[in-house]
């Protein structure tokens, strides 16, 4: 039987929470998008929500939109 490796967190969609939980970059440049990309919510509210630019946030969606899971996990374009 394997033990728990990891504590029991209640599920949050509050970023200054979650952005502490994640472990990965991937799962950060996801856990961003991810209001925008499956429910579709305005990229300029997660841009208040996060404190991240909304142009940044436009521009990961459209990666997102165009290579998919890929985009998580590739050096962003420098310059663009």
């Amino acid at each position: 039987m394997a033990s728990r490796k990891r504590a029991l967190l209640a599920p949050t969609d509050d970023w200054q929470q979650l952005q502490f939980q994640l472990d990965w970059l991937e799962q950060h440049r996801y856990e961003l998008i991810r209001p925008v990309v499956v429910f579709g919510s305005p990229p300029v509210e997660r841009a208040e929500e996060t404190g991240v630019s909304a142009r940044t946030i436009y521009r990961r969606v459209e990666r997102f939109d165009q290579l998919g899971m890929q985009s998580l996990f590739e050096a962003e374009p420098v310059g663009g």
